[in-house]
């Protein structure tokens, strides 16, 4: 959900308005607003927190007109909504000397407002912390149609977003349409295909997007995510920071392939949060890092909360060889029997190698759910070291 390309339009569809981008004198946002002062590491800034009440409705357009004109200094916004509460938020959210938008339980319109204007390239990036949350973006199909139809004229701006971003939270976003995934896909690309060699080639798309001050990203909740916006994230963007992938409850029932070779795709990622989704296998061909380029913390697949029952010979032992990376399965089906006797032998590995507390208690946790006579006991149990033995 970071870029809005050409094929990922999918994510953010409605043009209700296309609103008048030249900068008015508004400040009527302001009275919804309560100023407050938040230190940083570098400076201090002005940090705006707003209510929306119920009915009520705020523009980005004020925000940015405010800020070409009054804006001395960094600021951020912080927007919380009311039931009914609306915001007019055209992406990508420029404004000037805005380094911090934060969004929440709003019914947003505009998002695709300000696609293929070329006036917001004239406005720098400042954004360093993004975090759209618990919110509805209203989606038209025709409106759809109508922006795919103008795809040449989106702008990198558009296309990109802000590649100043140090964190990024999309997090539990509806969208309210009248429309199904697959005829999504029928709409967009032509045909009901499946199979990814379908798709369009990654260099026909224009912008190349490289996030080079990003360290986190959140898109859990996402349920709408589009089919291809995974293939598209690691193929025409770079990501050389990230160090935190949060895709948290987003009904996953297979590792999408573009993750499955994280360490090549995100090559400093320290923590890759696929909880509450609906795993039913380890599905991950992993490769060892540069050596050196973790000297001081293992790296971390939080699988929690899946329905992971084992994970087989290769798997183990390929986690076994890079020697680096923790995998958490607490709270899965585990079926403790001799199958699961390599990856046991793995945890017996790694909770000798980290021996700090938190590390050794994660270990630990990681319990049998079958069968019946070992539940919750931890695999780790040497007393169960017979049913691990075949």
């Amino acid at each position: 959900m970071l870029r809005l390309t050409r094929l990922k339009v999918c994510l953010f569809v409605n043009l209700l308005s296309l609103a008048d981008f030249a900068p008015t004198d508004s400040a009527a946002w302001l009275a919804m607003c309560n100023r407050k002062i938040k230190p940083g590491n570098d400076s201090s800034y002005a940090i705006f927190h707003c209510n929306v009440p119920q009915g009520g409705h705020m523009l980005f357009s004020d925000i940015r007109s405010w800020a070409s004109i009054h804006s001395k200094g960094m600021f951020g916004v912080s927007i919380v909504c009311e039931i009914g509460g609306r915001v007019s938020l055209p992406w990508p959210f420029k404004a000037n000397n805005l380094v911090s938008l934060e969004v929440r339980f709003c019914a947003l319109d505009d998002f695709l407002s300000e696609m293929t204007y070329s006036n917001i390239t004239q406005i720098p990036d400042y954004l360093r912390n993004l975090v759209i949350s618990d919110v509805s973006i209203h989606v038209g199909v025709r409106d759809l149609h109508d922006t795919v139809q103008n795809i040449e004229n989106i702008t990198r701006d558009a296309d990109c977003g802000q590649l100043t971003l140090h964190r990024m939270v999309f997090r539990n976003i509806h969208f309210n349409r009248k429309t199904t995934e697959s005829e999504l896909d029928v709409h967009l690309y032509g045909h009901n295909s499946t199979d990814e060699s379908d798709f369009v080639a990654a260099d026909s798309l224009v912008h190349h997007c490289s996030y080079n001050n990003l360290t986190s990203l959140d898109e859990s909740g996402s349920r709408s995510m589009g089919k291809y916006h995974l293939r598209l994230l690691t193929e025409t963007s770079m990501f050389p920071r990230l160090e935190e992938y949060i895709l948290r409850n987003n009904n996953f029932s297979h590792v999408p392939h573009k993750l499955q070779t994280w360490t090549h795709n995100f090559p400093n990622l320290r923590v890759l949060d696929l909880s509450e989704n609906e795993l039913v296998a380890f599905e991950f061909d992993l490769v060892t890092v540069a050596q050196g380029l973790f000297n001081t913390k293992y790296r971390l697949i939080d699988l929690r909360k899946n329905k992971i029952g084992s994970v087989s010979i290769e798997g183990a032992m390929n986690l076994q060889r890079i020697g680096d990376i923790i995998v958490d399965l607490r709270e899965n089906p585990l079926y403790c029997n001799c199958r699961l006797a390599d990856f046991r032998r793995y945890l017996q590995e790694m909770y000798e190698k980290y021996q700090d507390e938190h590390t050794r208690q994660l270990l630990s946790d990681i319990k049998c759910s079958l069968p019946f006579n070992l539940r919750n006991s931890s695999v780790l149990d040497s007393s169960l070291d017979q049913f691990f033995n075949c």
